[in-house]
């Protein structure tokens, strides 16, 4: 009997210190698009959600309103909601928790042999990331290569792959950035059945809302 309690409290004992790790990695890591995110409200469970972060950041929480949560730590996003809420309930307690976490990456579309999602280097270039895409497509139009940041106030980039690859060491061979979009475009141009085609293979690796992002930018 008393070897089971002993083994019982050392069982409790190691549950608790691995909580407290999970819960300090939780703490320091800082929210980025299609991560998913589960918040509980302490006595008011019709407050709770468990949703993906869109790639702008804007999630919409019960009572509390939109709030941006990209670059925030659960513990951030923690005392937000428990701000917000004590307008409305008397001392909110809120726990926020990321339960899948997603991993940097870079898309790669249009006129290239093999489009889709790649993983983010530090440091990596754009011809790198063509090159890990296969390369040129056959119709590819090496004069428009087009780079979209996530941000969407930021402004795309424009860049001539055909004067860069003639002139390997010039200033347009960029750094990309986590969840940028390298678009090169074909030489045919846009037509809606090609990008029905593409669309299907967004859907599967980056979700609608990267294409009608590319479109509306265009």
């Amino acid at each position: 009997m008393k070897r089971n309690m002993l083994l019982l409290l050392g069982l409790i004992t190691l549950s608790i210190l691995l909580t407290s790790v999970g819960n300090a990695a939780n703490d320091e890591y800082v929210i980025k698009p299609n991560d998913m995110i589960q918040t509980y409200t302490f006595g008011a469970p019709e407050l709770n959600i468990n949703t993906s972060v869109p790639p702008d950041g804007m999630i919409s929480f019960p009572m509390a309103g939109e709030i941006s949560v990209l670059g925030l730590t659960a513990d951030n996003l923690t005392r937000v909601l428990e701000e917000r809420l004590s307008h409305y309930l008397i001392n909110p307690k809120v726990n926020v928790f990321i339960t899948a976490y997603n991993p940097l990456k870079v898309y790669i579309l249009g006129a290239v042999r093999v489009p889709g999602a790649y993983d983010y280097k530090p440091g990596t270039r754009l011809t790198d990331y063509i090159s890990e895409a296969g390369g040129f497509d056959i119709d590819a139009d090496s004069k428009h290569c087009y780079i979209y940041p996530l941000n969407q106030d930021k402004p795309r980039k424009e860049i001539n792959l055909k004067k860069l690859l003639e002139s390997p060491e010039s200033d347009w061979d960029i750094e990309i950035e986590p969840f940028d979009t390298i678009f090169l475009k074909p030489k045919s141009g846009f037509m809606f059945s090609e990008w029905r085609d593409v669309a299907d293979a967004i859907n599967i690796l980056l979700g609608v809302f990267t294409l009608y992002y590319i479109m509306s930018r265009g």
